[in-house]
């Protein structure tokens, strides 16, 4: 096996058609045993096929990785503008992030029709959801981004997105959370903390973490194992944090709409002078992503294009085959017609032939007839010569 292991066999795997996933699974699994390594086995054993949706993802972010760079830009830029209440930054990246998410999702659509497995509704549905977590949560993006995401995720607008992340293969749950407070001192440091992601669980030698499931809205199901206590105790903690969040959660929709009201209020003019890196990576991200969208525009109407020219030539191969089906009907039926005129041509010659024997039969029967009378007459003549000859000579007188 390869030297990072896990890693290497998840991206190799995520990489596949989801048909050959479970098969090429199989094989990695026993070729690690077969090399000794029984903890590798367990751990290629425990990656999980991924679904319809979540392959078109990993397509997406292994086809278009410098757009995938770029929406992940965009998602630390807005995340930059909210932190820092900057409303004029935040409507002009909101605005974009819709229309970026809309292309880059009818991208992964086209991209899963050239591999043979045209998208459904549903399936770019849960690959538009999965985007949009990505731009609200680092650690969806860096999953979404290594192409090895099992399963779709989704982006309520408010809390953290929870799930159990295949990071270039690893295991281990991954979370962010946000603060919904708004204000200073001790509130403002706690916004911070919260917006930074927490720490993943310490894996295991091949990568493999020992991080629970997650129960948050669009947390992925089934990718983690826990004790009874531990989700008894981690069952406890999320109603708390249910509790915590239904309450703030009307409080951070003040805040946006107090943040759109009030941009210049909340954006100074030193602060918009001196633009984070985060905001102008953002701007550049955003650019580029318009581009992609452009480009991507241009190959479909480029497609669009070739597909009409194509039908264009389907047609006129068309009419010209009717063209030509239909001289040929006419050169069968003109033949057929001589034919049948040659057909009765020979019948008539026929029957002039059987007259002409007829005919030939008559004449010689007839030549016959007049030999026997020239026969018969000349016969006749040389005897009635003979007897004028004798009776001259009796009569005495010369011969003629």
């Amino acid at each position: 096996m390869p030297d990072d292991g896990i890693g290497k066999v998840a991206r190799d795997l995520y990489g596949l058609d989801p048909a050959e996933f479970v098969a090429a699974r199989a094989r990695h699994a026993a070729a690690a045993k077969a090399a000794g390594d029984a903890g590798l086995a367990k751990a290629i054993n425990a990656l999980r096929k991924p679904t319809v949706a979540a392959w078109t993802v990993n397509l997406l972010a292994r086809s278009a990785s410098t757009e995938i760079a770029a929406l992940l830009d965009l998602g630390a830029a807005l995340r930059t503008a909210q932190q820092q209440f900057s409303g004029a930054e935040l409507r002009a990246l909101s605005s974009q992030r819709q229309q970026v998410i809309n292309a880059l999702t009818k991208q992964a659509g086209s991209l899963a029709a050239e591999h043979g497995k045209p998208a459904t509704e549903q399936t770019l549905r849960e690959v538009g959801q999965t985007l949009t977590a990505a731009l609200a949560d680092p650690a969806v993006a860096r999953l979404v981004e290594s192409g090895t995401l099992p399963t779709t995720v989704s982006y309520d607008g408010f809390g953290p997105v929870g799930l159990v992340a295949l990071d270039g293969g690893l295991s281990g749950k991954t979370e962010s959370t946000r603060s919904r407070s708004r204000g200073g001192g001790s509130d403002g440091k706690s916004r911070r903390d919260a917006d930074r992601p927490a720490r993943a669980p310490k894996e295991s030698q091949h990568g493999v973490g020992q991080g629970e499931s997650s129960t948050e809205p669009g947390s992925p199901r089934g990718l983690g194992s826990v004790s009874a206590q531990d989700r008894a105790t981690r069952g406890e903690t999320a109603v708390q944090d249910r509790a915590a969040e239904a309450k703030q959660a009307g409080r951070a929709r003040g805040e946006v709409a107090d943040a759109d009201a009030d941009a210049d209020e909340l954006a100074p003019t030193e602060a918009r002078a001196a633009k984070p890196d985060e905001l102008a990576r953002g701007e550049v991200a955003a650019a580029k992503l318009a581009r992609a969208e452009a480009a991507a525009a241009k190959r479909d109407e480029l497609a669009r294009a070739e597909a009409q020219q194509e039908l264009d030539d389907a047609e006129d191969a068309l009419t010209a085959a009717a063209t030509d089906r239909d001289n040929a009907e006419a050169a069968a039926e003109q033949a057929r017609a001589d034919l049948d005129a040659a057909d009765a041509r020979i019948t008539e010659l026929r029957e002039e032939l059987a007259k002409a024997e007829h005919e030939r039969t008559a004449a010689n029967a007839a030549d016959h007839r007049a030999r026997n009378e020239l026969s018969s007459a000349r016969s006749q003549f040389d005897r009635v010569q003979r007897w004028v000859e004798r009776a001259r000579a009796r009569a005495g007188k010369p011969s003629a």
